[in-house]
């Protein structure tokens, strides 16, 4: 995946998060915000041609659907770094 696309992945995991302790009435809306922002990802990267982002990004959008929040993907390097997702953060 682009390392770019998933900078915006990342961000927007980390605003649902930053928005439901600021606004933790609105929980649902920020859901679903990010849903769509997840959504949008997903055209970009199907636009550009990113075949790998289009398959993490398919699935980061099923799980919203299903009504679970994705894991964040990691980075190694800085050009043309390659992202995965992962639960090892260290």
């Amino acid at each position: 995946m682009k390392k770019e696309l998933a900078v915006i992945h990342n961000s927007l995991l980390e605003s649902f998060y930053f928005n439901n302790e600021a606004k933790p009435a609105r929980k649902d809306m920020n859901f679903k915000l990010m849903q769509e922002g997840m959504n949008h990802l997903f055209f970009v990267a199907q636009c550009t041609g990113d075949e790998e982002a289009m398959q993490s990004l398919a699935s980061a959008c099923d799980e919203l659907h299903a009504g679970n929040i994705p894991e964040p993907l990691m980075c190694y390097g800085m050009e043309g770094a390659t992202c995965s997702r992962s639960t090892n953060y260290y």
